[in-house]
């Protein structure tokens, strides 16, 4: 079942079952409500490893190496209010696309894919929340309950919809972070190309085939001067390694900045991504070298251009692959 054709399933079970009480939703205003009042900067603590945080040239890189590219979706819309309160619909999902010798993008294993009505159970009651269960999930779609066992903090519905917002984006995250630990499960150290961070698992972190590309910059992994280093990057250059650090000031995981492409003309985070990977034996010339080694493996999947996604800058080809593979299938 595809989102379009699950959300208008979702909307149809829920007239029949709690008819007036539902109003449609009108033009999709979902993503822009939720993010309302969203911080856009946060530092996390770090330390460079090394006297001081550098500039390097990574060298000409050589064939793509990477095996895998694993990457997430997520689609929602407000279908309904009940009583005054939000229903978000949201579909998730997540996959691998593994490239073969001959360079062909196939899907490892099946994609998981869930379609889901979000909504705060303690507003809308038990009784409500029952019929909602019995209709939606005839329909093959799970409730979610967003509340997660806290007081609700408003009725106002952009906070509800934040609060499913991101209960969406939880479940997005638990599909990527399943799916990348199962192919750590197969494939050991098999190179692994994670779209987004790689910090909450584990197995990930412990092998050294995955490493993790952030795209956007709306946390900071800088000592607080360093920024303009990092801004000042030209095309294929990266920063020395930092080692991000967890409460007790022990090491979670490195990260350094890389610049894929020229940002001469354009804002100062274009081409620029952020890699994390696992700390494995913590010393720094053995962090330095994988660096140089995985900067160079990015740098090679600049092409083909993943056109004509807006996002094309700071996302490989395969990846881009591996969205359209999960519009098309979720």
């Amino acid at each position: 079942m595809t989102a379009g054709r699950a959300v208008d399933a979702a909307r149809s079970g829920l007239r029949s079952a709690l008819g007036d009480r539902v109003r449609s939703a009108g033009p999709d205003r979902t993503e822009a409500l939720a993010q309302d009042g969203a911080a856009l900067i946060e530092h996390v603590s770090v330390q460079v490893l090394g006297d001081a945080l550098r500039v390097i040239d990574v060298s000409q890189p050589p064939h793509a190496s990477f095996e895998g590219f694993l990457d997430g979706i997520q689609r929602s819309t407000t279908i309904a209010y009940v009583d005054g309160v939000p229903l978000l619909h949201g579909t998730a999902a997540a996959a691998i696309r593994a490239r073969d010798a001959a360079g062909r993008l196939t899907t490892w294993r099946a994609p998981q894919i869930e379609h889901a009505v979000y909504a705060s159970r303690a507003l809308i009651g038990d009784e409500t929340w029952a019929q909602l269960v019995h209709v939606l999930d005839a329909r093959g779609h799970v409730v979610r309950d967003t509340d997660d066992g806290l007081p609700v903090p408003s009725r106002h519905p952009s906070a509800l919809l934040r609060q499913a917002y991101d209960a969406l984006s939880r479940v997005r995250n638990d599909m990527e972070r399943a799916v990348g630990e199962s192919w750590c499960d197969a494939h050991a150290d098999r190179p692994l190309y994670v779209d987004g961070s790689v910090r909450t698992s584990h197995a990930m972190l412990r092998s050294t085939g995955v490493i993790g590309v952030v795209k956007s910059h709306a946390t900071l992994y800088l000592p607080d001067d360093a920024l303009a280093t990092v801004t000042a990057l030209g095309a294929g250059q990266r920063t020395s390694v930092l080692a991000a650090l967890d409460a007790t000031g022990r090491p979670r995981f490195f990260t350094w900045y890389l610049r894929l492409r020229s940002a001469v003309g354009r804002d100062p985070f274009f081409g620029l991504i952020r890699v994390e990977c696992g700390t494995r034996s913590g010393d720094a010339d053995v962090a330095e070298r994988h660096a140089d080694r995985t900067s160079a493996w990015l740098l090679a999947e600049r092409a083909p251009l993943a056109r004509p996604d807006a996002r094309w800058d700071v996302m490989p080809y395969a990846i881009r692959d591996c969205e359209v593979y999960l519009r098309a299938v979720a």
